[in-house]
Protein backbone atom coordinates (compact mmCIF):
# COMPACT_ATOMS: atom_id res chain seq x y z
CA UNK A 1 0.00 0.00 0.00
CA UNK A 2 1.17 3.51 -0.81
CA UNK A 3 2.83 5.03 2.29
CA UNK A 4 1.20 8.34 1.43
CA UNK A 5 -2.13 6.71 2.27
CA UNK A 6 -1.17 5.70 5.80
CA UNK A 7 -3.69 7.13 8.24
CA UNK A 8 -5.18 6.14 11.59
CA UNK A 9 -8.54 4.40 11.49
CA UNK A 10 -11.46 6.48 12.64
CA UNK A 11 -14.89 4.90 13.16
CA UNK A 12 -16.35 7.76 15.15
CA UNK A 13 -17.48 11.24 14.13
CA UNK A 14 -14.85 13.75 12.96
CA UNK A 15 -13.06 15.62 15.71
CA UNK A 16 -14.32 19.09 16.47
CA UNK A 17 -12.25 22.01 15.14
CA UNK A 18 -11.67 23.24 18.67
CA UNK A 19 -10.24 19.91 19.79
CA UNK A 20 -7.68 19.45 17.02
CA UNK A 21 -6.10 22.59 15.53
CA UNK A 22 -4.70 22.17 12.01
CA UNK A 23 -1.00 21.50 11.77
CA UNK A 24 0.99 24.68 11.34
CA UNK A 25 -2.14 26.84 11.46
CA UNK A 26 -2.06 30.25 13.10
CA UNK A 27 -4.35 31.21 15.95
CA UNK A 28 -7.79 32.23 14.63
CA UNK A 29 -7.34 35.64 16.28
CA UNK A 30 -4.01 36.27 14.51
CA UNK A 31 -5.35 37.87 11.34
CA UNK A 32 -2.59 39.28 9.11
CA UNK A 33 -3.01 43.06 8.69
CA UNK A 34 -2.90 42.81 4.89
CA UNK A 35 -5.73 40.24 4.87
CA UNK A 36 -7.77 42.35 7.28
CA UNK A 37 -7.24 45.48 5.16
CA UNK A 38 -8.49 43.70 2.03
CA UNK A 39 -11.61 42.39 3.79
CA UNK A 40 -12.23 45.77 5.48
CA UNK A 41 -12.05 47.52 2.12
CA UNK A 42 -14.55 45.02 0.70
CA UNK A 43 -16.88 45.50 3.69
CA UNK A 44 -16.73 49.32 3.38
CA UNK A 45 -17.49 49.12 -0.33
CA UNK A 46 -20.50 46.89 0.25
CA UNK A 47 -21.69 49.12 3.11
CA UNK A 48 -21.33 52.21 0.92
CA UNK A 49 -23.11 50.72 -2.11
CA UNK A 50 -25.96 49.34 0.01
CA UNK A 51 -26.49 52.70 1.70
CA UNK A 52 -26.44 54.52 -1.62
CA UNK A 53 -29.03 52.10 -3.03
CA UNK A 54 -31.53 53.42 -0.50
CA UNK A 55 -30.42 57.03 -0.74
CA UNK A 56 -30.68 57.06 -4.55
CA UNK A 57 -34.07 55.39 -4.75
CA UNK A 58 -36.92 57.26 -6.40
CA UNK A 59 -38.60 57.94 -3.06
CA UNK A 60 -35.46 59.28 -1.36
CA UNK A 61 -34.51 61.41 -4.35
CA UNK A 62 -38.03 62.85 -4.50
CA UNK A 63 -37.90 63.74 -0.79
CA UNK A 64 -34.52 65.46 -1.16
CA UNK A 65 -35.73 67.46 -4.16
CA UNK A 66 -38.91 68.37 -2.24
CA UNK A 67 -36.74 69.59 0.66
CA UNK A 68 -34.74 71.78 -1.72
CA UNK A 69 -37.98 73.09 -3.23
CA UNK A 70 -39.33 73.89 0.24
CA UNK A 71 -36.19 75.87 1.08
CA UNK A 72 -36.49 77.72 -2.22
CA UNK A 73 -40.16 78.67 -1.69
CA UNK A 74 -40.09 79.52 2.02
CA UNK A 75 -39.26 83.22 1.44
CA UNK A 76 -42.55 83.53 -0.48
CA UNK A 77 -44.24 83.54 2.93
CA UNK A 78 -43.56 86.96 4.51
CA UNK A 79 -43.09 85.75 8.13
CA UNK A 80 -40.60 83.14 6.92
CA UNK A 81 -38.83 85.75 4.77
CA UNK A 82 -38.32 87.95 7.85
CA UNK A 83 -36.88 85.04 9.85
CA UNK A 84 -34.66 83.73 7.05
CA UNK A 85 -33.37 87.13 5.99
CA UNK A 86 -33.28 86.28 2.26
CA UNK A 87 -35.51 86.89 -0.74
CA UNK A 88 -37.14 84.41 -3.08
CA UNK A 89 -34.81 85.53 -5.87
CA UNK A 90 -31.87 84.33 -3.75
CA UNK A 91 -33.15 80.95 -2.66
CA UNK A 92 -34.64 79.85 -5.98
CA UNK A 93 -31.41 79.61 -8.06
CA UNK A 94 -29.36 78.16 -5.19
CA UNK A 95 -31.97 75.50 -4.37
CA UNK A 96 -32.32 74.71 -8.08
CA UNK A 97 -28.58 74.05 -8.36
CA UNK A 98 -28.74 71.79 -5.30
CA UNK A 99 -31.78 69.89 -6.64
CA UNK A 100 -30.19 69.40 -10.06
CA UNK A 101 -27.04 67.95 -8.47
CA UNK A 102 -29.20 65.53 -6.46
CA UNK A 103 -31.09 64.38 -9.56
CA UNK A 104 -27.86 64.07 -11.54
CA UNK A 105 -26.31 61.85 -8.84
CA UNK A 106 -29.43 59.66 -8.75
CA UNK A 107 -29.34 59.22 -12.54
CA UNK A 108 -25.63 58.37 -12.45
CA UNK A 109 -26.23 55.77 -9.74
CA UNK A 110 -29.02 54.20 -11.78
CA UNK A 111 -26.80 53.99 -14.86
CA UNK A 112 -23.42 52.84 -13.50
CA UNK A 113 -24.08 51.84 -9.87
CA UNK A 114 -22.25 52.92 -6.73
CA UNK A 115 -18.82 51.80 -7.97
CA UNK A 116 -18.94 53.62 -11.32
CA UNK A 117 -16.66 56.59 -11.95
CA UNK A 118 -19.53 58.71 -13.29
CA UNK A 119 -21.42 58.27 -10.02
CA UNK A 120 -18.37 59.00 -7.86
CA UNK A 121 -17.80 62.27 -9.74
CA UNK A 122 -21.51 63.13 -9.58
CA UNK A 123 -21.53 62.52 -5.84
CA UNK A 124 -18.56 64.83 -5.26
CA UNK A 125 -20.24 67.48 -7.42
CA UNK A 126 -23.41 67.09 -5.36
CA UNK A 127 -21.47 67.52 -2.11
CA UNK A 128 -19.71 70.61 -3.45
CA UNK A 129 -23.02 72.13 -4.62
CA UNK A 130 -24.76 71.45 -1.31
CA UNK A 131 -21.94 72.93 0.74
CA UNK A 132 -21.57 75.95 -1.55
CA UNK A 133 -25.32 76.64 -1.52
CA UNK A 134 -25.40 76.27 2.24
CA UNK A 135 -22.49 78.70 2.68
CA UNK A 136 -24.13 81.23 0.35
CA UNK A 137 -27.51 81.03 2.09
CA UNK A 138 -26.03 81.34 5.60
CA UNK A 139 -23.93 84.33 4.57
CA UNK A 140 -26.73 86.09 2.65
CA UNK A 141 -29.10 85.62 5.59
CA UNK A 142 -26.86 88.00 7.50
CA UNK A 143 -26.45 85.79 10.57
CA UNK A 144 -24.28 82.80 11.42
CA UNK A 145 -27.20 81.52 13.49
CA UNK A 146 -29.23 80.98 10.32
CA UNK A 147 -31.45 77.92 9.95
CA UNK A 148 -29.77 77.32 6.59
CA UNK A 149 -27.15 75.25 8.43
CA UNK A 150 -29.73 72.50 7.83
CA UNK A 151 -28.07 72.15 4.41
CA UNK A 152 -25.09 70.61 6.18
CA UNK A 153 -26.98 68.08 8.32
CA UNK A 154 -27.29 65.40 5.63
CA UNK A 155 -23.70 66.06 4.59
CA UNK A 156 -22.51 65.41 8.16
CA UNK A 157 -24.73 62.35 8.67
CA UNK A 158 -23.59 60.86 5.38
CA UNK A 159 -20.09 60.28 6.82
CA UNK A 160 -21.56 57.22 8.58
CA UNK A 161 -22.34 55.63 5.23
CA UNK A 162 -19.06 56.66 3.61
CA UNK A 163 -16.24 56.40 6.18
CA UNK A 164 -13.65 56.01 3.42
CA UNK A 165 -14.11 59.69 2.40
CA UNK A 166 -14.02 61.13 5.91
CA UNK A 167 -11.05 63.33 5.00
CA UNK A 168 -12.93 64.89 2.08
CA UNK A 169 -16.01 65.49 4.23
CA UNK A 170 -14.04 67.10 7.06
CA UNK A 171 -12.06 69.20 4.59
CA UNK A 172 -15.14 70.52 2.80
CA UNK A 173 -17.00 71.31 6.03
CA UNK A 174 -13.95 72.93 7.58
CA UNK A 175 -13.37 75.02 4.47
CA UNK A 176 -17.04 76.09 4.42
CA UNK A 177 -16.98 77.10 8.09
CA UNK A 178 -13.69 78.95 7.69
CA UNK A 179 -15.05 80.81 4.65
CA UNK A 180 -18.13 81.88 6.60
CA UNK A 181 -16.07 82.94 9.59
CA UNK A 182 -13.80 84.99 7.34
CA UNK A 183 -16.72 86.59 5.53
CA UNK A 184 -18.45 87.57 8.77
CA UNK A 185 -15.12 88.76 10.16
CA UNK A 186 -14.73 91.10 7.19
CA UNK A 187 -18.04 92.66 8.26
CA UNK A 188 -16.82 93.02 11.80
CA UNK A 189 -19.48 90.62 13.11
CA UNK A 190 -17.36 88.91 15.76
CA UNK A 191 -20.32 87.06 17.29
CA UNK A 192 -21.09 85.47 13.93
CA UNK A 193 -17.42 84.56 13.54
CA UNK A 194 -17.53 82.74 16.87
CA UNK A 195 -20.76 80.95 15.95
CA UNK A 196 -19.44 79.87 12.53
CA UNK A 197 -16.18 78.66 14.07
CA UNK A 198 -17.96 76.74 16.82
CA UNK A 199 -20.33 75.06 14.36
CA UNK A 200 -17.35 74.21 12.15
CA UNK A 201 -15.51 72.50 15.01
CA UNK A 202 -18.65 70.70 16.18
CA UNK A 203 -19.48 69.53 12.66
CA UNK A 204 -15.94 68.25 12.03
CA UNK A 205 -16.03 66.32 15.32
CA UNK A 206 -19.41 64.80 14.38
CA UNK A 207 -18.16 63.79 10.93
CA UNK A 208 -15.09 62.12 12.44
CA UNK A 209 -17.16 60.41 15.15
CA UNK A 210 -19.72 59.03 12.66
CA UNK A 211 -17.03 57.80 10.28
CA UNK A 212 -14.95 56.24 13.07
CA UNK A 213 -17.99 54.47 14.48
CA UNK A 214 -18.88 53.05 11.07
CA UNK A 215 -15.29 52.03 10.39
CA UNK A 216 -15.04 50.28 13.77
CA UNK A 217 -18.26 48.36 13.11
CA UNK A 218 -17.12 47.37 9.63
CA UNK A 219 -13.73 46.30 10.96
CA UNK A 220 -15.50 43.95 13.35
CA UNK A 221 -17.60 42.63 10.47
CA UNK A 222 -14.44 42.06 8.40
CA UNK A 223 -12.84 40.12 11.26
CA UNK A 224 -15.95 37.98 11.66
CA UNK A 225 -15.98 37.22 7.93
CA UNK A 226 -12.35 36.11 7.98
CA UNK A 227 -12.83 33.92 11.06
CA UNK A 228 -16.04 32.47 9.62
CA UNK A 229 -14.23 31.58 6.40
CA UNK A 230 -11.43 29.98 8.42
CA UNK A 231 -13.89 27.94 10.42
CA UNK A 232 -15.70 26.79 7.29
CA UNK A 233 -12.36 25.86 5.73
CA UNK A 234 -11.38 23.95 8.86
CA UNK A 235 -14.66 22.02 8.87
CA UNK A 236 -14.23 21.15 5.18
CA UNK A 237 -10.65 20.07 5.85
CA UNK A 238 -11.75 17.81 8.70
CA UNK A 239 -14.44 16.27 6.52
CA UNK A 240 -11.95 15.67 3.72
CA UNK A 241 -9.60 14.00 6.18
CA UNK A 242 -12.41 11.77 7.42
CA UNK A 243 -13.35 10.78 3.87
CA UNK A 244 -9.70 10.06 3.07
CA UNK A 245 -9.39 7.79 6.13
CA UNK A 246 -12.60 5.96 5.27
CA UNK A 247 -11.49 5.41 1.67
CA UNK A 248 -8.07 4.24 2.82
CA UNK A 249 -9.33 1.84 5.49
CA UNK A 250 -12.31 0.57 3.53
CA UNK A 251 -12.33 0.73 -0.25
CA UNK A 252 -8.54 0.88 -0.71
CA UNK A 253 -8.02 -2.14 1.56
CA UNK A 254 -10.69 -4.11 -0.31
CA UNK A 255 -9.15 -3.22 -3.67
CA UNK A 256 -5.70 -4.24 -2.44
CA UNK A 257 -7.09 -7.62 -1.39
CA UNK A 258 -8.84 -8.00 -4.73
CA UNK A 259 -5.63 -7.18 -6.59
CA UNK A 260 -3.63 -9.67 -4.52
CA UNK A 261 -6.17 -12.43 -5.15
CA UNK A 262 -6.36 -11.61 -8.85
CA UNK A 263 -2.57 -11.82 -9.07
CA UNK A 264 -2.65 -15.26 -7.42
CA UNK A 265 -5.40 -16.34 -9.80
CA UNK A 266 -3.33 -15.13 -12.74
CA UNK A 267 -0.37 -17.26 -11.62
CA UNK A 268 -2.61 -20.31 -11.17
CA UNK A 269 -4.26 -19.92 -14.57
CA UNK A 270 -0.92 -19.38 -16.27
CA UNK A 271 0.40 -22.58 -14.65
CA UNK A 272 -2.62 -24.47 -16.01
CA UNK A 273 -1.72 -23.34 -19.55
CA UNK A 274 -5.09 -21.75 -20.34
CA UNK A 275 -4.14 -18.82 -22.58
CA UNK A 276 -7.62 -17.36 -23.00
CA UNK A 277 -8.31 -17.36 -19.27
CA UNK A 278 -4.86 -15.85 -18.62
CA UNK A 279 -5.71 -12.95 -20.93
CA UNK A 280 -9.00 -12.31 -19.11
CA UNK A 281 -7.29 -12.40 -15.72
CA UNK A 282 -4.60 -10.04 -17.04
CA UNK A 283 -7.31 -7.50 -17.83
CA UNK A 284 -8.83 -8.01 -14.39
CA UNK A 285 -5.46 -7.39 -12.70
CA UNK A 286 -4.86 -4.31 -14.86
CA UNK A 287 -8.30 -2.88 -14.07
CA UNK A 288 -7.88 -3.53 -10.35
CA UNK A 289 -4.45 -1.88 -10.35
CA UNK A 290 -5.78 1.15 -12.28
CA UNK A 291 -8.70 1.49 -9.86
CA UNK A 292 -6.35 1.32 -6.89
CA UNK A 293 -4.05 3.93 -8.44
CA UNK A 294 -7.01 6.23 -9.06
CA UNK A 295 -8.22 5.79 -5.51
CA UNK A 296 -4.73 6.54 -4.20
CA UNK A 297 -4.69 9.71 -6.27
CA UNK A 298 -8.04 10.80 -4.81
CA UNK A 299 -6.90 10.14 -1.24
CA UNK A 300 -3.63 11.93 -1.93
CA UNK A 301 -5.50 15.01 -3.17
CA UNK A 302 -7.74 15.00 -0.11
CA UNK A 303 -4.89 14.58 2.36
CA UNK A 304 -2.43 17.04 0.83
CA UNK A 305 -5.00 19.86 0.88
CA UNK A 306 -4.66 20.17 4.64
CA UNK A 307 -0.95 21.07 4.63
CA UNK A 308 0.99 24.11 3.51
CA UNK A 309 1.96 25.05 -0.03
CA UNK A 310 5.47 23.68 0.65
CA UNK A 311 3.95 20.35 1.74
CA UNK A 312 1.95 20.24 -1.48
CA UNK A 313 5.07 20.92 -3.55
CA UNK A 314 6.97 18.08 -1.88
CA UNK A 315 4.10 15.63 -2.27
CA UNK A 316 3.53 16.62 -5.89
CA UNK A 317 7.17 15.86 -6.71
CA UNK A 318 6.74 12.38 -5.25
CA UNK A 319 3.40 11.78 -6.97
CA UNK A 320 4.60 12.97 -10.39
CA UNK A 321 7.70 10.78 -10.11
CA UNK A 322 5.48 7.74 -9.47
CA UNK A 323 3.20 8.54 -12.38
CA UNK A 324 6.23 8.80 -14.65
CA UNK A 325 7.81 5.49 -13.64
CA UNK A 326 9.52 3.64 -16.49
CA UNK A 327 11.01 5.20 -19.61
CA UNK A 328 9.04 8.45 -19.26
CA UNK A 329 11.15 11.30 -17.87
CA UNK A 330 9.34 13.91 -15.76
CA UNK A 331 10.45 17.40 -14.75
CA UNK A 332 8.63 19.61 -12.26
CA UNK A 333 9.34 23.22 -11.37
CA UNK A 334 7.74 25.77 -9.06
CA UNK A 335 7.84 29.56 -9.41
CA UNK A 336 6.59 31.92 -6.70
CA UNK A 337 6.27 35.66 -7.30
CA UNK A 338 7.58 38.00 -4.62
CA UNK A 339 4.00 38.92 -3.70
CA UNK A 340 2.64 35.36 -4.01
CA UNK A 341 -0.55 34.84 -1.99
CA UNK A 342 -1.54 31.84 0.13
CA UNK A 343 -3.38 29.20 -1.89
CA UNK A 344 -6.81 28.32 -0.42
CA UNK A 345 -7.57 24.70 0.42
CA UNK A 346 -10.15 24.22 -2.34
CA UNK A 347 -7.74 25.55 -4.95
CA UNK A 348 -4.99 23.21 -3.72
CA UNK A 349 -7.24 20.19 -4.22
CA UNK A 350 -7.95 21.20 -7.81
CA UNK A 351 -4.26 21.90 -8.48
CA UNK A 352 -3.34 18.38 -7.36
CA UNK A 353 -6.06 16.71 -9.44
CA UNK A 354 -5.24 18.77 -12.55
CA UNK A 355 -1.52 17.94 -12.33
CA UNK A 356 -2.26 14.25 -11.77
CA UNK A 357 -4.69 14.09 -14.68
CA UNK A 358 -2.38 16.00 -17.01
CA UNK A 359 0.62 13.79 -16.27
CA UNK A 360 -1.48 10.62 -16.41
CA UNK A 361 -2.80 11.54 -19.87
CA UNK A 362 0.73 12.13 -21.13
CA UNK A 363 1.97 8.85 -19.65
CA UNK A 364 -0.91 6.68 -20.89
CA UNK A 365 -2.03 8.16 -24.19
CA UNK A 366 0.55 10.55 -25.68
CA UNK A 367 3.49 8.13 -26.04
CA UNK A 368 5.68 10.92 -24.74
CA UNK A 369 9.33 10.70 -23.70
CA UNK A 370 9.42 13.83 -21.53
CA UNK A 371 6.73 15.55 -19.45
CA UNK A 372 7.34 18.93 -17.85
CA UNK A 373 5.13 20.32 -15.07
CA UNK A 374 5.30 23.96 -13.97
CA UNK A 375 3.36 25.65 -11.18
CA UNK A 376 3.48 29.44 -10.98
CA UNK A 377 1.99 31.14 -7.93
CA UNK A 378 1.23 34.85 -8.05
CA UNK A 379 -0.69 37.41 -6.04
CA UNK A 380 -4.00 36.69 -7.76
CA UNK A 381 -3.79 33.24 -9.35
CA UNK A 382 -2.01 29.93 -9.76
CA UNK A 383 -0.98 28.82 -13.25
CA UNK A 384 -0.51 25.08 -13.94
CA UNK A 385 1.36 24.02 -17.08
CA UNK A 386 1.80 20.43 -18.24
CA UNK A 387 3.69 19.91 -21.50
CA UNK A 388 4.87 16.72 -23.24
CA UNK A 389 6.68 15.80 -26.46
CA UNK A 390 4.22 13.07 -27.44
CA UNK A 391 1.82 12.60 -30.33
CA UNK A 392 -0.79 15.04 -29.08
CA UNK A 393 -4.50 14.37 -28.82
CA UNK A 394 -6.71 13.27 -31.70
CA UNK A 395 -8.85 15.99 -33.26
CA UNK A 396 -12.10 16.43 -31.32
CA UNK A 397 -10.77 14.56 -28.27
CA UNK A 398 -11.57 17.44 -25.92
CA UNK A 399 -15.13 17.82 -27.19
CA UNK A 400 -15.73 14.07 -27.00
CA UNK A 401 -14.18 13.67 -23.54
CA UNK A 402 -16.44 12.68 -20.67
CA UNK A 403 -13.58 12.00 -18.24
CA UNK A 404 -10.12 13.43 -17.61
CA UNK A 405 -9.96 16.28 -20.12
CA UNK A 406 -13.52 17.42 -19.44
CA UNK A 407 -12.87 17.23 -15.70
CA UNK A 408 -9.84 19.52 -16.01
CA UNK A 409 -11.91 22.11 -17.87
CA UNK A 410 -14.73 21.77 -15.34
CA UNK A 411 -12.40 22.23 -12.36
CA UNK A 412 -11.02 25.43 -13.87
CA UNK A 413 -14.54 26.68 -14.61
CA UNK A 414 -15.73 26.00 -11.05
CA UNK A 415 -13.05 28.32 -9.67
CA UNK A 416 -13.65 31.03 -12.27
CA UNK A 417 -10.49 30.13 -14.20
CA UNK A 418 -9.75 28.73 -17.64
CA UNK A 419 -8.06 25.71 -19.23
CA UNK A 420 -6.56 25.54 -22.71
CA UNK A 421 -4.72 22.95 -24.82
CA UNK A 422 -2.28 23.61 -27.66
CA UNK A 423 -0.56 21.09 -29.93
CA UNK A 424 2.87 21.86 -31.34
CA UNK A 425 5.29 18.95 -31.22
CA UNK A 426 3.32 17.56 -28.31
CA UNK A 427 0.51 18.68 -26.02
CA UNK A 428 0.63 21.75 -23.80
CA UNK A 429 -1.98 22.22 -21.08
CA UNK A 430 -2.31 25.63 -19.35
CA UNK A 431 -4.77 26.11 -16.49
CA UNK A 432 -5.22 29.42 -14.68
CA UNK A 433 -6.96 29.29 -11.28
CA UNK A 434 -7.82 32.54 -9.43
CA UNK A 435 -7.00 32.55 -5.73
CA UNK A 436 -10.07 34.56 -4.81
CA UNK A 437 -13.57 33.74 -5.86
CA UNK A 438 -15.25 36.50 -7.89
CA UNK A 439 -17.66 38.68 -5.92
Amino acid sequence: MDPALAAPTSNGPPASPAAIPPAGAASPAAIPPAELDVELDRAMTEHYVEGRRGMRSLVSTSLLVALAAGVALLPAWPPARRVLGVELKTTLPLAAVSALSIVHAAIAFGRVGGRGRWYRVAEHVESLCSVSCGVALVYLSGSAASVFWIYFLLFIADSWNNPRDVGIHMGLFGLASAALAGAFGARGALTDVAIAGSIGVLGAVCIYAFASSARHRLRGEAERRILRARLEGLLVERERDRIARDLHDGVAADLSTLLWRATELKAAVAAAGNGEATSIVDELVSDARSSLDELRAIVFALRVSGGTWDDLRAELRTRVARLCAGSLRCEIAFHDDADAAEVPVDVRVHVVRIVQEGVRNAARHARAQVVRVELERGADDVVVRVADDGEGMPEGALEASRGGLANIAKRAELLGGAASWTYDGGTRLVVTLPLRAPR
